[in-house]
């Protein structure tokens, strides 16, 4: 009860916040935001009138494609100036939000596009797969109940050629994009302990690290549990340890959770392709503060975790 009310504290913090400073400031933004949505529905109707015509033309005049070519590059030309457009107001958007929340939330910090500890991903075991490439969008760092954590939106990319017809293509894959979650532990261990998605083979991908088998038939039917030393591992992913993981993909709605306990951290990779702390629609005015609790809740969340797992507690996960 008393976590739900200091949540409860945050969030009228924020709207306190939001109210007093934000609204005058986003007026000139949300004129912006007006303008282009007009201007937006406007060059969509005629991209599809131009392709009607386009379609038109080429059956009935003159048989050939050019009519609908053009038709349809006129509006991948719209649709290309609108991402460009939305890009733009949404980062000012964050720049006027981001800083509110966190006077809300207290004790964490916004940087966007931060410096990662990648070194750390590939040392734990959350990341297993070479890469070329490295997005970073948002990421967050703070205190909350006595504990460090670092929350990090990424996108890992593989960078590979190949021929086709002759030529040489690039061509990019992506290997991990989502939220990679860093915190810290009071708990302390020595061992190194990775839990990733049911695998076929149970193949760590760690070198070092064995498979071993845990008592709850529903865990070890959708993980793996890879470690140096079992009697940690079994110290460390309790029943209740055990009980709060399975539920954490559902809650953020993840296509897939890896987790790794190493150097008195615990951390989690949840991979999704939403793209997450997104203040506000374009097609929402911009004054409306019910669509920025989206974005709170998701950081509020992610901080839950540490009351979750009880990362605070000395003994017991």
């Amino acid at each position: 009860m008393a976590e739900d009310n200091n949540y409860v504290q945050i969030q009228q913090e924020f709207l306190s916040e939001f109210r007093k400073n934000c609204r005058i400031t986003l007026t000139d933004l949300e004129n912006r935001r007006k303008s282009f949505a007009i201007l937006f529905k406007v060059l969509f109707v005629i991209s599809a009138i131009l392709i009607g015509v386009g379609f038109y033309i080429s059956i009935f005049r003159t048989g050939t494609a050019e009519a609908i070519v053009a038709s349809f590059m006129f509006l991948i030309v719209v649709l290309l100036i609108s991402k460009i457009v939305v890009k733009k107001i949404t980062s000012d958007v964050k720049k006027i939000i981001m800083p509110k929340l966190c006077n809300a939330i207290k004790n964490i910090k916004w940087i966007p596009n931060g410096n990662v500890n990648h070194g750390l991903y590939r040392l734990s075991g959350i990341l297993t797969q070479d890469y070329k490439k490295v997005n970073v969008d948002d990421t967050f760092t703070g205190v909350y109940e006595g504990i460090n954590y670092k929350i990090v939106e990424v996108e890992y990319i593989d960078i590979y050629y190949r021929t086709v017809d002759g030529k040489r293509e690039k061509e990019e894959d992506t290997i991990f994009k989502g939220l990679i979650i860093t915190l810290d532990m009071n708990k302390k261990f020595d061992s190194h302990t990775v839990i990733s998605p049911n695998g076929l083979f149970h193949i760590s991908g760690v070198k070092g690290l064995k498979h071993t088998k845990l008592e709850d038939v529903v865990f070890e039917k959708n993980n793996d549990v890879y470690t140096n030393n079992e009697v940690e591992a079994r110290y460390l992913i309790t029943p209740a340890f055990m009980e709060r993981y399975n539920n954490i993909k559902m809650s953020f709605k993840a296509d897939s959770i890896r987790s790794a306990f190493y150097e008195n951290k615990l951390i989690i990779a949840l991979e999704t392709s939403k793209d997450m702390f997104e203040p506000c629609s374009m097609w929402k005015p911009l004054h409306d503060e019910k669509q920025y609790f989206v974005l709170f809740e998701e950081i509020l969340s992610i901080i839950k975790l540490i009351d979750h797992f009880k990362l605070s507690e000395k003994t017991n996960l």
